[in-house]
């Protein structure tokens, strides 16, 4: 029987306080896997296998944590909804410095 990204899940993941740090490769800053010879993010397998609607959709997390896959952080998300929530994410971490 074939492994679903959620069984790799265990293998290729670390616990990082609440999160869950993707070990495998990293394309940029998202954590990514061949499907059948094709780059795809592992946060939008996740959020196809678990049944999310995600066409037209951005899946990213909001814990703000570039390498956390963790099924419970991630969120859908519209590309202006998305660049509100990166501009406000980096807002934050300008105030922290």
């Amino acid at each position: 029987m074939r492994k679903t990204i959620l069984d790799v899940l265990p293998e290729k993941t670390v616990e990082v306080g609440d999160c869950l740090e993707w070990t495998g490769y990293v394309n940029g800053k998202t954590p990514a896997t061949s499907v059948g010879g094709i780059g795809i993010s592992v946060r939008a397998l996740i959020a196809k296998r678990l049944g999310w609607p995600i066409e037209g959709k951005l899946v990213t997390n909001k814990c703000a944590n570039h390498l956390c896959v963790k099924p419970e952080h991630l969120v859908l998300m519209t590309k202006s909804q998305f660049h509100s929530h990166v501009s406000k994410h980096m807002v934050d971490q300008q105030a922290l410095t």
